[in-house]
Order: structure tokens, then C-alpha cells, then sequence
């Protein structure tokens, strides 16, 4: 009768480990594409308190750049959902199940924000109405800055979580039961000055950086975790 059954689910299981293994492909693509959106952003964004005609001279200059950095964007989202799938249903079962829950609100945090500060720059890049507009150029820029600011909450909630029920369910290193937590607290303080973010201070990124690159890391020590998993029937066998 074992023998039956593990038969019958070895398939299931075998097509759900191929699913499992496209995404963890999914979040090296999505660290990579992170990685290279903040080089070009760093490169040629205008600051945060940049003059309204700054900012429109600034994204019309590279546009050809910036349109490529959107799309990439597209692709990113798609790969953090896709990721975030397979973490979730590996840690949810776990004695922390309840973090990989948190974990996956707060990637729905990312999303949101994310994508809310993309389309407020992806709308100053392609329209020209507000060129006689500077000041609510600068407003909408602001509002691009506090939503890129306060990303770093939701990033934070997301490590949290899904770092502890990672590491309980033995997809990451037991390390990630102090460094998630720790890169964690510092993406939350770094998104609390959001004010001075927005009107042009570093002191936010500099806080919020060791915790990004936390999360960075775990993203891959997480999809190197779901490329070497074995199919679940031939583990229980």
C-alpha cells in the first residue's frame, strides 16, 4: 500500500519540484535585475529635492534607459511573486508558519509600493503636459521619493518573516535566524525619516542599505535552497 501510494504521488510531486525549481531561477532573476535597477537609478536619477525642470531634464535625457529599467520592472514583480510562491508553501507548514504568512504580506507591501513609485516616474517620463508645471513636477517626484522610502517597511516585514520560517523549514542556513531579523530592524528604522528622505537627506539609504543587501542575500541563499531540493515523494522514500 506505501509502495502504491508513493508511486501515485511520486509524478505530483516530480512536476511540482520542476515548478519549485523555475522559481527559484525566478528570484536570481529578480536579485540581478534589482541589483542592476539601483546602479542605473544611483547613475542618473535627479536628487530628491531636484527643481521640477531638473527632474524632467534629467528623465528625458535617458529615456531610452529609463523605458528598459520599466520594463525590467515588469519582469522583477513577476519573478518576486513567482519566488515568493514556492518559499511560502515550503515555510508555511513549519513551526513558524504563521512568519511565512507575514512574510508574504509584506511582499505584497513590495508590490504596492513599488509599483506606485514606478508609475509616478514611468508617467513624469512619458508625459510632456506637466513640463509647465514644475511645481507639481517637484510634488509628484516627492511623492515617487517617500513611496521608494517607505518600501523599505515592507521589505523589512518580508525578511522578517520569510527568513525565520526559511530557516525553520531548512531552506536557508540557521544564520538567517539572527541576520533576517537584524537586516530587518534596519530597513524599518531606515524608512522612519521619511520626511527627510523626501527632501533630499542619504541618512534613510545609509540606514536601510546593510538591510537590503541582507534581504538580497537571502533571496538567493533561499533559490540556491529551492534548486537543490529534492522532489518531496523521493524524500519521504
Amino acid at each position: 500500500m506505501t509502495a502504491s501510494i508513493l508511486s501515485d504521488t511520486a509524478p505530483t510531486a516530480r512536476a511540482r519540484w520542476r515548478g519549485e525549481r523555475l522559481a527559484g531561477v525566478a528570484g536570481i532573476v529578480f536579485v540581478a535585475g534589482v541589483v542592476f535597477q539601483n546602479v542605473v537609478h544611483a547613475a542618473i536619477d535627479p536628487a530628491a529635492d531636484a527643481s521640477g525642470g531638473t527632474i524632467l531634464s534629467s528623465l528625458d535625457g535617458h529615456r531610452g534607459l529609463i523605458e528598459f529599467v520599466f520594463a525590467l520592472f515588469v519582469i522583477e514583480m513577476a519573478a518576486l511573486l513567482i519566488f515568493t510562491g514556492a518559499v511560502y508553501r515550503r515555510s508555511v507548514d513549519g513551526q513558524w508558519g504563521w512568519l511565512a504568512r507575514t512574510g508574504l504580506l509584506g511582499v505584497a507591501g513590495i508590490v504596492a509600493c513599488f509599483t506606485a513609485s514606478v508609475a509616478i516616474e514611468a508617467a513624469l517620463t512619458g508625459t510632456q503636459a506637466l513640463s509647465g508645471a514644475p511645481h507639481v513636477v517637484e510634488g509628484l517626484w516627492s511623492v515617487h521619493m517617500a513611496f521608494f522610502t517607505l518600501n523599505f517597511t515592507a521589505i523589512g516585514v518580508a525578511l522578517f518573516g520569510l527568513s525565520l520560517a526559511s530557516a525553520d523549514a531548512g531552506l536557508v542556513p540557521g544564520w538567517f535566524r539572527i541576520a533576517g531579523p537584524v537586516g530587518a530592524i534596519l530597513l524599518i528604522v531606515g524608512a522612519m525619516p521619511v520626511v527627510p528622505a523626501v527632501r533630499g537627506s542619504m541618512a534613510s539609504m545609509g540606514v536601510a542599505l546593510p538591510g537590503f543587501i541582507a534581504w538580497l542575500v537571502w533571496m538567493l541563499f533561499a533559490s540556491a535552497g529551492i534548486l537543490r531540493a529534492e522532489p518531496e515523494a523521493e524524500r519521504r522514500s
